[in-house]
């Protein structure tokens, strides 16, 4: 797993890694979708991916985050837009990208 971006009310979870991306909701089946990936100026980058009629984008910046639950600091926000919805949270990298 290369980036880890989830949020709360309500709450949502995203897993990316060379393969795809995995997105996971309450009473939801997980479902694994393709991405693209564009670099944006200062370190940050958007994750994109269209099936299943859905449109899914999630957007990386890094600036300090505190999730909203639980309290933990990261060094990354995270904003997840799919149909015209966003929902904000918090990601960071763990294994094998660096920062």
């Amino acid at each position: 797993q290369v980036l880890s971006a989830s949020g709360n009310e309500p709450s949502w979870h995203v897993s990316v890694n060379a393969k795809g991306m995995v997105l996971e909701r309450p009473n939801q089946e997980p479902l694994a979708l393709p991405y693209l990936e564009e670099q944006l100026p200062e370190g940050r980058f958007n994750l994109t991916s269209e099936a299943n009629g859905l449109r899914l984008e999630l957007w990386i910046a890094p600036q300090r985050c505190v999730d909203s639950a639980s309290g933990a600091v990261s060094f990354l926000s995270a904003e997840l837009r799919s149909n015209c919805k966003v929902e904000r949270g918090c990601a960071y990298f763990g294994g094998s990208r660096s920062q």
